[in-house]
């Protein structure tokens, strides 16, 4: 049983970029798994709500073609957490279209893949707020009612490391 794992994660918030002497420095250290997150708690609840990405599309194309190349190159998983800044659906299929864009470009380069949704309706949690089961962990508990939530826009869940692991552990169909 391996007792290391190896992670690269060459930048701080896809698109914001990182130098390529790192980068492949990094690779040369033969990683298990190149690791990037998108989003942000600062800009990322303001681009939820606005269905828009924290960064332009050529800043997250040009990083997502390093990484893709990089993790096919080596055969190892690319993971990307909060997909286009900050997780929600559109967010995330801004993403894979941009993903989709390179592989077409590469066509070598055909890996597998999985989305994980966090996407929680409004209709779920006015359910669960009727029962109950809705509390706020805002320092200032601010009030969750269904007037808010009618005009809410998007709401994802954070989730850990479990259901990423779960992809990685069964595997992709091929």
């Amino acid at each position: 049983m391996k007792r290391q794992v190896k992670l690269l994660s060459p930048c701080g918030i896809l698109g914001y970029g990182f130098p390529d002497a790192s980068f492949a420095a990094g690779l040369a250290d033969s990683p298990d798994a190149i690791v990037v997150d998108a989003g942000s708690t600062d800009a990322g609840p303001h681009k939820l709500g606005a269905k828009t990405a924290i960064v332009s599309r050529r800043s997250a194309k040009k990083d997502l073609v390093r990484i893709i190349l990089g993790g096919w190159s080596l055969k190892i998983p690319v993971i990307i957490g909060s997909a286009g800044g900050s997780g929600g659906k559109s967010h995330i299929e801004w993403t894979m279209e941009i993903i989709a864009e390179i592989l077409r470009e590469n066509p070598e380069v055909q890996p597998k893949t999985a989305i994980i949704y966090s996407d929680i309706p409004n209709e779920v949690i006015i359910s669960k707020l009727h029962e109950g089961k809705v509390r706020s962990l805002d320092a200032v508990s601010l009030p969750l009612d269904e007037q808010i939530l009618s005009e809410t826009t998007g709401v994802v869940a954070q989730m850990g490391v479990e259901p990423i692991l779960q992809v990685l552990q069964q595997g992709l169909p091929s």
